[in-house]
């Protein structure tokens, strides 16, 4: 029972931050990224609340040893939990990147069988994983963990206030210099994203980048956040596509608010506005909408659930 009410409790208090956070990211912001189009997916109709029926089956439980032995022990079969993970392996690291002891519930589609909705509960942050329409499964977001593309770190294209430069003068010592990242004009305050799923090496504050943080991926590819606000990770973390590591600030050595974001690979700084093929934004607002209505209502079916358990 006391586990019970925990998942209760935690489900609440975080979807009110879920709430707050969408708002950053369904306004309409321009898709065009270096004079080339991003890449979106399909969104006719992405979903359809009329498949959260009331009487879908509800499954609690909480992470031991592994995700896989504890979704099997809650009643879950090998095949859907396969299905499930093998999904999201471009995005999610079921397999050690989920804490022993996080509590989660998940939302079954009693027709079907599949998992309609995945959430989990760690360090007082919801996390939430949606099934579409399409066989994709969506953050609460609307960033496509089923896709092996990656995502603007700051969700939407925000106006960018200085380009990758091999020669930029910096407008506060006025030297001449490599300008290695992109600058995106934020306000204060806008959540930042990792842009894949990834391992943090680095979360500090550093007299010129600020509050930053760098993020080890696949492939020899390293990102780094400067200039934050908030750190919502820390050295060790495990991070998945799409997930809100900080809040972009002016921290450090700044002109104004911005995201100083850099993308390496081998050691060698890119620019990251030229891989736009590589890059996909998340759901338009229409759709935006349609995943927060669907989430709701799993929600408000695994609280009615743990209210008479």
């Amino acid at each position: 029972m006391k586990l019970k009410y925990l998942t209760f409790i935690s489900i609440n208090l975080a979807f009110i931050i879920l709430s707050i956070s969408l708002l950053y990211f369904s306004s309409n912001h321009s898709s065009v990224i270096n004079g080339s189009q991003l890449s979106t997916s399909p969104q006719k109709n992405v979903f359809d609340e009329k498949k959260q029926k009331p009487d879908n089956l509800v499954i609690n439980g909480t992470i031991n040893d592994s995700f896989f032995s504890s979704a099997l022990n809650a009643g879950l079969t090998s095949k859907q939990i396969f299905s499930f993970t093998e999904a999201l392996h471009n995005s999610v690291n079921f397999i050690d990147g989920i804490e022993d002891g996080t509590p989660y519930s998940i939302v079954l589609d009693k027709d079907t069988s599949h998992i309609r909705s995945f959430f989990y509960t760690e360090n007082n942050r919801l996390h939430t994983i949606q099934l579409a329409n399409n066989g994709s499964y969506y953050n609460e977001l609307g960033v496509n963990l089923s896709s092996n593309k990656l995502i603007l770190p700051t969700g939407n294209l925000f106006r960018i206030s200085s380009h990758f430069s091999k020669e930029r003068k910096h407008p506060i010592v006025g030297i001449v210099q490599a300008h290695v990242g992109t600058d995106y004009a934020t306000p204060i305050g806008t959540p930042v994203m990792s842009v894949s799923k990834g391992i943090v090496s680095r979360s500090e504050y550093h007299p010129l980048a600020g509050n930053f943080i760098s993020i080890k991926h696949n492939n020899g590819i390293t990102t780094r956040y400067l200039h934050l606000n908030d750190r919502y990770v820390n050295k060790g973390d495990h991070v998945y596509k799409g997930e809100i590591i900080g809040k972009t600030g002016n921290s450090g050595r700044t002109t104004g608010p911005h995201l100083h974001f850099e993308y390496i690979v081998n050691n060698i700084p890119q620019d990251f506005t030229k891989l736009h093929n590589d890059i996909e934004m998340p759901l338009n607002n229409k759709n935006q909408k349609k995943l927060l209505k669907c989430i709701n209502l799993s929600k408000t079916l695994i609280t009615k659930i743990l209210k008479e358990a």
